[in-house]
């Protein structure tokens, strides 16, 4: 009797321990989805090296997201949206631009003369009145078309950061209102000729082909102010290396940049080694990743700082 209670009590213990041991330094991350390519990517190579490391991705507002000891944005962090013992470190960057159906009526338009800043605020957020010129106003009575413009329905990064880039907020943007990721606004403007959005690089250009996706096209803006699309915009708008090179050449305020972070608590990198041995590679060998996936590099003192904040915390 006793034997059979003792191998039962070993039974239980084994089974406890087997179904703990893949939580044990697990790698689990949520946050903004249109950053798990880049993410997925990053953890297929981290794997072929330090294949034994568990992860998962859970879906932000999905069952147990709680549990996640990494969290992705891709915007900037105010202080109030940092818990108390969190580290914040910066861990890539990318790009939003207008995005238009192919046969959206106004895209030859674009195509030749470039979309202006003030013609993007006046389509996209409602609280824009500049004083514009009387050209302006008689143009725009004339133009009876509207393009339908089709946002995000929930607070996310993406129409947080373009908003904020042209010195609005989330809720200045107008349009209908779409639930689900970013994809789902791509998918919306797909189906709808006359549609309008914004998106990350990645949701644009074919990553294989680095071309537009078939059923869309940049809204094209006009860097330099001249009132057409020179070659060397169009040429930059037309492949996404391109796109990215001119991009990281320096800040373009006209085309939203922002950086991705993730947030980490304290007691994690303490008791979960292969987090901070996960975002070290992130920050080193990672980033040669970066443009295959659409997203930009730092700047290389940026990049250093990251490093600096990382090498901070592990070693607190």
């Amino acid at each position: 009797m006793k034997t059979k209670i003792l191998l039962l009590f070993i039974l239980q213990v084994s089974i406890f321990t087997f179904a703990q041991k893949p939580e044990n330094g697990k790698v689990i991350i949520t946050g903004s989805r249109f950053t798990y390519p880049l993410v997925e990517k990053w953890i297929a190579e981290f794997k072929k090296e330090y294949p034994d490391v568990p992860f998962r991705i859970i879906a932000r507002g999905g069952l147990n997201v709680d549990s996640a000891n990494l969290i992705i944005n891709a915007h900037k962090l105010h202080p109030e949206e940092i818990k108390g013992g969190n580290y914040v470190v910066n861990i890539g960057r990318y790009a939003l631009l207008p995005v238009a159906n192919a046969k959206n009526p106004l895209v030859k338009e674009w195509q030749k003369k470039g979309l202006k800043e003030k013609q993007l605020k006046k389509l996209f957020f409602k609280k824009y009145d500049p004083f514009a010129s009387e050209e302006e106003t008689k143009e725009k009575d004339k133009d009876a078309y509207k393009p339908v413009i089709y946002t995000r329905a929930q607070k996310a990064c993406a129409p947080i950061t373009f908003a904020s880039n042209y010195g609005f907020v989330q809720d200045d943007i107008v349009g209908k209102p779409i639930g689900g990721d970013d994809k789902h606004l791509i998918l919306a403007i797909e189906k709808d000729t006359n549609g309008l959005t914004y998106g990350n690089l990645n949701l644009i250009y074919d990553v294989a082909t680095r071309l537009p996706k078939e059923k869309l096209a940049v809204a094209p803006i006009d860097l330099n102010g001249n009132g057409k699309l020179d070659e060397e915009e169009a040429s930059a708008y037309a492949n996404l290396d391109n796109l990215i090179a001119r991009l990281e050449k320096g800040k373009t305020s006209e085309i939203p940049v922002e950086y991705i972070n993730i947030s980490y608590p304290a007691q994690v990198i303490e008791s979960n080694r292969n987090i901070s041995l996960f975002l070290d590679w992130v920050l080193t060998k990672g980033q040669k990743f970066n443009h295959e996936l659409g997203f930009l590099d730092f700047e290389p003192e940026v990049l250093a700082k990251q490093r600096e904040i990382l090498n901070a915390s592990i070693n607190k």
